[in-house]
This record gives C-alpha cells, structure tokens and sequence, in this order.
C-alpha cells in the first residue's frame, strides 16, 4: 500500500508482543527513550493494545512512561484509563462472555487434555503449575492464581460475573484437534483465534483491536487518518488496515505485511524505535 502523509499523526497504537518488546519480554531502553521522546517533542502519545490482560501490561505501561493515556487489553474486551500508582485504573469499556458458556468450553478443553486459564479483569485462574502455565508466567511475568476452574466459574456463574478471555494450551496435536471443535460449537458467538501452535485464546464477540482503536480515537478526540498503528499478528490486522498508518514489523505474518502501508525492522532489532525515527525524526 502507498504510504499515507504523516505529518497530521496525533496518536500511535502499538501491539506489544512480538511487535515492542525484546528477547526478554522488556521494553528496550532504545525504544522506550524514542516513545517518551516523540511524547515530549511532539506531544504524540503511544498507546498499548494487546490479548494480553491489563495486569500483564502495567509494568509495560510504566517503562514507556506514559500512564495518564488509556490501555486496550484482551484483544479490545476491556479498555482502562490512566494508570494510577495503586496499580488501578477505571474502566472505560468492558465485553465479556458468560461463565456459563466458558464452562462448557472448559469441560471440553478438559476431556482433549490441555490446560484452561480463565481471565476477568485483573483475575488469572489456573489449575495447576505445568509447563504450559509456567510459560505465559515467564511470558507476561506475572502469576497466576491456582484453584479448581470448574468451582472458580461455578462461583461466577452465580454472580453473574463474565469473562474477557480463555485460554487453552496445551500439546500441538491436541490443540489442532480441538481447534475446529470450539470454532464449530461456539464460532458464531465468540472469537476463537490461534495465538501460537499450542495456544487457542477465546474471546467476546464483537470486539477487536480495531473497535477499541476506534473507542480511543473518540475519547481522544483523533481521526482515524490520523493514527499510526504498529503490529505482527493477525489480530492486529483489522487495526493496521483501519488507521491512516499501518506498520508491520519485519517478523509479521506474511498477512499482516501485506496490508501494511511501511515495514520496519523486527521486535528484536528495534522496530518499532526505528518506526519512530523515520516519521518523526532521530531526535538528534
């Protein structure tokens, strides 16, 4: 795609997972110090959206060293403003689905063998500490709490509590084997979308990167054509396409670099620094 002007950019939306953070799952100081820069010299703020929860993200939020803008977690389900130092911050938009449709899921995830998580706000329920868990521990660097699921949604169900995510992981070949069982039970009324070869990360329907991008953009006053949005994977698609900037990292899927309006460099060779440095100068 031909690339747009961007010298009316007012917002930048980055992804943070294979598209901002480094090798060990950090913030590089190099691209830390060129988001507060573009911040400080054009009053251009950067914006985190990822499938991760908001509790994944905080420590993120702080190396960036932007906390007072809003932050798009699990994929769009759940929108928060500032953070503030308690670690809390309100909530400006939430989609979940009901406890009573992830049990059936989590009892179908149990009789294929793999491992459910149940995500709620800043909620991470596992049932035990296994390889696959101690992954997205490594992974997000947090901790999970760990207790029976099945009583855990029993409870929400009788608060009427929801979800914003599920995860099931687990080996390979049972992954592929479960994967077009979820989409043909419950396609129609969640997004079921494979993250990696062993994860299926399922979600609200009717929510994307893209429509939080769009909900942001309204609370901020900014036009579409007027954001640059920065991504890898397929759920960042919608949002590359949707902005007036879409920029793929060099290690993007081939579907995502397609639609992109720029490519940069990967995640681990400062892309998204780099992505900075070319619209909006060195800085030196």
């Amino acid at each position: 795609m031909e690339n747009p002007s961007t010298t009316a950019i007012q917002l930048i939306v980055s992804d943070i997972d294979g598209t901002l953070l480094n090798l060990q799952r950090d913030v590089a100081p190099e691209t830390a110090a060129e988001i507060q820069r573009v911040w400080n010299t054009h009053q251009i703020p950067t914006v985190l959206a990822s499938g991760r929860m908001s509790r994944a993200m905080q420590h993120i939020k702080r190396c960036i060293g932007l906390t007072q803008f809003p932050m798009i977690s699990y994929n769009g389900a759940l929108i928060q403003d500032a953070l503030l130092e308690d670690g809390s911050s309100e909530v400006l938009f939430s989609k979940t689905f009901t406890a009573t449709i992830a049990e059936a899921i989590y009892t179908e995830g149990k009789q294929n063998g793999v491992q459910i998580g149940l995500y709620a706000y800043d909620d991470w329920h596992v049932e035990q500490i296994d390889r696959w868990s101690q992954h997205e521990i490594d992974h997000t660097k947090i901790a999970p709490a760990v207790t029976d699921n099945a009583q855990v949604l029993a409870q929400w169900k009788t608060q009427n509590r929801g979800l914003h995510k599920l995860m099931l992981i687990g080996e390979t070949d049972k992954i592929d084997r479960l994967e077009p069982q979820l989409r043909s039970q419950y396609g129609a009324d969640l997004h079921i979308y494979r993250s990696n070869a062993f994860i299926i990360e399922v979600c609200p329907m009717g929510v994307t990167k893209r429509t939080a991008v769009e909900f942001v953009q309204q609370k901020m006053n900014v036009a579409r054509e007027n954001i640059m949005a920065i991504g890898d994977n397929m759920n960042d698609l919608a949002m590359l396409e949707y902005v007036g900037l879409g920029i793929a990292v060099e290690n993007a899927k081939p579907a995502v670099k397609e639609i992109a309006n720029d490519i940069t460099a990967t995640n681990l060779e400062f892309g998204v620094a780099k992505a900075l440095q070319k619209y909006f100068g060195s800085g030196e």
